[in-house]
C-alpha cells in the first residue's frame, strides 16, 4: 500500500457516488519484531475457524510508509453471478469486509479466469467499511434496497464480462504479492492458470470447486453463512434466487 491518507467512494440515493477523504486511515499495532518504518513481508497467522486469512498472501499486508501492519482477515469473495438468461447484462462479483476494522483496497483486483488464462481483471481502490460490500458489477446491476456502505467498480464490459464456460473462476488478487488473496472456482477446479505480470501459475480452487452458475435461471451463487470461508468452494457457496448485490446474502433455493 502506499499513502496513508485514504479516499472512499459510496453509493447514495440516485446511484450518484461520494469521495470522502478518511484522514489517516487506518493505523494498527507495528510489529514489535519490525520496529523501524519500511517495507513489511506478509506474515503467516492462525485461521480462526470459519474465517479467510488469504490463502496464499497471508493475513497481514504492510504499508510502506508507516511501516505498520493490516489484518485482512476476513476479506473475502461473497457472492457471484456471472450467468444470466439469455444475455449477461447483470454480471457481478460481490466483496464483503469482515474484518474487524476498514481496510484500504488499493493493490488488490477482481479477475476473471477461465480453465487456462485470464479473461478480464478490474484494479479496486478506496477503503471498504468493517461490515462493508463491494461490487465490480455491470451498470444495470441494481444495488439491494438493504445495502450499507458500498463502493462499486465497473465491469470490463457492460454484457458477458465474464467467462460462461465451466470451469469459471474468480479470484481476488493481491497484486503486489502476485498471489491469490481468496478465489471460488464454479463447474469444476481451475488450476494452472497464466495471470497477467504473474511468474507462475495460479490455483483458483479452495478445496472442491462449487456448482456452476445456470442460463436457464435468475439466481446467484453466494457464500452461506454470510462471509464464511472455510477454504472448501462447494461447501461454502451455494445458489440462491435472491441476489442481494451489496448487502447480506440470503439463501433461496
Amino acid at each position: 500500500m502506499t499513502g496513508r491518507t485514504f479516499w472512499g467512494a459510496w453509493l447514495i440515493a440516485g446511484g450518484a457516488f461520494c469521495a470522502c477523504s478518511e484522514g489517516q486511515g487506518v493505523t494498527p499495532k507495528a510489529r514489535p519484531d519490525e520496529p523501524d518504518a519500511g517495507v513489511l513481508e506478509p506474515r503467516a497467522g492462525d485461521r480462526p475457524a470459519g474465517v479467510a486469512t488469504g490463502r496464499d498472501a497471508g493475513p497481514l499486508r504492510g504499508d510502506p510508509d508507516s511501516g505498520t501492519e493490516l489484518d485482512f482477515t476476513g476479506l473475502v469473495l461473497n457472492e457471484v453471478d456471472y450467468d444470466q438468461v439469455s444475455v449477461d447484462y447483470t454480471e457481478f462479483v460481490e466483496i464483503y469486509n469482515g474484518a474487524a476494522t476498514a481496510l484500504p483496497l488499493d493493490g488488490f483486483a477482481v479477475v476473471f479466469a477461465n480453465a487456462t488464462d485470464e479473461t478480464n481483471r478490474v484494479p479496486l481502490t478506496g477503503v471498504l467499511p468493517k461490515g462493508g460490500y463491494a461490487i465490480v458489477a455491470s451498470p444495470m446491476v441494481k444495488v439491494s434496497a438493504d445495502a450499507g456502505v458500498v463502493l462499486r467498480f465497473d465491469m470490463p464490459a457492460t454484457s458477458n464480462a465474464m467467462p460462461n464456460t465451466s470451469p469459471v473462476a474468480v479470484g481476488l488478487l493481491d497484486t503486489e504479492q502476485g498471489l491469490l488473496f481468496d478465489s471460488v472456482s464454479f463447474g469444476g477446479a481451475v488450476t494452472g492458470v497464466a495471470v497477467v505480470g504473474v511468474t507462475d501459475p495460479l490455483d483458483f480452487v479452495e478445496g472442491t470447486g462449487a456448482a456452476a452458475d445456470s442460463n436457464a435461471l435468475e439466481r446467484s451463487l453466494g457464500r452461506e453463512p454470510n462471509g464464511v470461508d472455510t477454504d472448501d468452494n462447494a461447501a461454502d457457496w451455494s445458489a440462491s434466487k435472491t441476489p442481494t448485490p451489496g448487502a447480506r446474502n440470503v439463501l433461496t433455493p
